[in-house]
């Protein structure tokens, strides 16, 4: 198919951000940029579609380094818990569901809610049916009595599975226990579920993205965006980091050339109290839960090493981050390491992430969504969310949204990043929180150079003018993807 070519004059274009580097003009034809700068432009032949953009910033397309993609694009078909305050409230859209099978909700957040429902509220709120609910950071969730009678078909540690003083399930459940119950959550039919994915496609287009590193770990899912992936419905560039059961998929994401490599989840999360610690919360017992020992994490490194591929490690508290380090310390270093989070973490840990070149992928809204951060970790505050450390002391950082945790829209990363992080010692400049999300080896490179490929984006204003409060409310008016206009406002 041909694409259009196309000049966008009156424009200020970053084709990088490290020094910044910028032209008034941009054309591109056949899907690559063939001239910058006004001179030049002006001095191309044949027929071109020009676009005045009236002064607006052009950037390179940006990248969400890690995703849940399907889980956001299907989100809207099950009951939405965030912002709920009250467990009347939750209970209410419970009752009111209209799902067959299992009822399944996701986004509660126990640190704003009055209380949270037992087993057996849930139980009558559904009438009978089975409820789940998970936590909005995924760890954590709620069980009716009739869905932690789906967990008996399964060996689940006690541990997982919280009881009351006589021994009753409570009703919450964690981490193993809350990635059975997935597995039980109704989906929506094919034809269905490919027009959510490609509706899904459309809103990240309009948020400025045209990469994802993706975290896969329903093989459904990874099937079908595969398979529309080799078809070109899907349109960005896509790499799958897979859980460990589903690496009967490699052979065909590789085949797609999709595969980045395996997700191995080391510990839980901070708001579920799962996240392990080297000491116990502040506000509750307990050290959280380590999923992986130091020989477990050798062996994935042994197998991904032998397969040629990355390792993104999931790991949020001090103990887990430091188990992993330690493990590829004791590997002899591995090339291709990242550590998914890497939420707590000292001056000695960084650097020894730095010079094991171990890419550190943060999430920048979870350092304005944790509100009770102080009240969880206490004096160990200072170690979260380190990103101006990381950076300084010669760390890769990479940046994601983790949605359907937090929204994609990369922008209130920016935000974030620069201006909404809760400890203001750790906040990023502008041009250092872009770089974030550029595309994997892209940092310090000219994106927009002769030659490359049209991935661009243009906005309502400069992002490295704008007020650092306002970048949040940066929008986009053109989404550009190997030189098709993939969006337009």
């Amino acid at each position: 198919m041909s694409r259009p070519a196309v000049v966008l004059t009156g424009c200020r274009v970053y084709t990088s951000f490290n020094p910044p580097k910028t032209y008034d003009a941009i054309a591109w034809k056949d899907g690559f940029v063939v001239g910058l700068g006004s001179e030049e432009v002006g001095a191309l032949s044949g027929d071109w579609k020009v676009f005045n953009m009236a002064g607006k910033a052009v950037i390179p397309a940006m990248t969400d380094h890690h995703i849940h993609f399907v889980e956001y694009a299907v989100a809207d078909e099950y009951i939405d818990l965030r912002g709920v305050r009250t467990k009347a409230e939750l209970l209410t859209r419970v009752r009111m569901s209209k799902q067959g099978g299992m009822v399944y909700g996701a986004g509660w957040d126990d640190s704003i809610m009055d209380s949270i429902p037992s087993a057996s509220d849930l139980e009558s709120a559904s009438g009978g049916r089975p409820v789940f609910l998970e936590r909005v950071c995924g760890h954590l969730g709620l069980a009716s009595t009739s869905a932690l009678k789906i967990l008996q078909r399964y060996d689940v540690d006690p541990f997982l599975v919280d009881r009351d003083g006589g021994g009753t399930p409570t009703g919450v459940v964690r981490e193993r226990a809350v990635e059975l119950l997935r597995r039980h959550i109704p989906k929506p039919a094919p034809d269905r579920l490919r027009a959510l994915i490609l509706k899904g496609q459309e809103r990240l287009f309009s948020y400025g993205l045209g990469g994802l590193d993706i975290i896969a770990m329903d093989g459904e899912y990874l099937k079908t965006l595969t398979m529309l992936k080799v078809k070109k419905d899907v349109r960005m560039d896509i790499r799958f980091f897979i859980v460990p059961e589903l690496m009967e998929s490699l052979p065909a994401l590789r085949e797609a050339g999709v595969l980045a490599g395996l997700k191995v989840f080391v510990d839980g999360s901070l708001g579920g109290g799962t996240a392990a610690l080297r000491q116990p919360y502040s506000d509750r017992p307990g050290r959280g839960l380590l999923r992986e020992s130091r020989s477990s994490i050798l062996k994935y490194l042994e197998i991904c090493d032998s397969l040629g591929l990355e390792i993104a490690f999931h790991a949020i508290g001090d103990e887990a981050v430091q188990t992993v380090l330690d493990s590829v310390e004791d590997y002899g270093g591995f090339k291709g390491v990242r550590i998914e989070h890497a939420s707590m973490m000292d001056d000695e840990m960084i650097e020894r992430a730095a010079r094991l070149g171990v890419t550190l992928s943060v999430q920048p809204m979870f350092a304005v969504s944790d509100r009770w951060l102080r009240e969880r970790v206490g004096e160990r505050f200072w170690m979260c969310y380190r990103w101006k450390s990381m950076l300084e002391k010669g760390c890769s950082v990479v940046a994601g949204s983790d949605a359907p945790v937090e929204t994609p829209n990369p922008f209130h990363g920016l935000w974030a990043a620069v201006h909404g992080h809760i400890n203001p010692d750790e906040r990023v400049d502008i041009t250092q929180a872009l770089e974030m999300y550029l595309p994997k080896g892209a940092t310090g490179k000219e994106l927009l150079a002769h030659g490359s490929k049209a991935s661009l984006v243009a906005l309502d204003r400069d992002p490295l003018t704008c007020r650092p409060e306002n970048l949040k409310d940066v929008r986009v008016v053109m989404t550009v993807k190997d030189g098709e206009i993939v969006y337009s406002s």
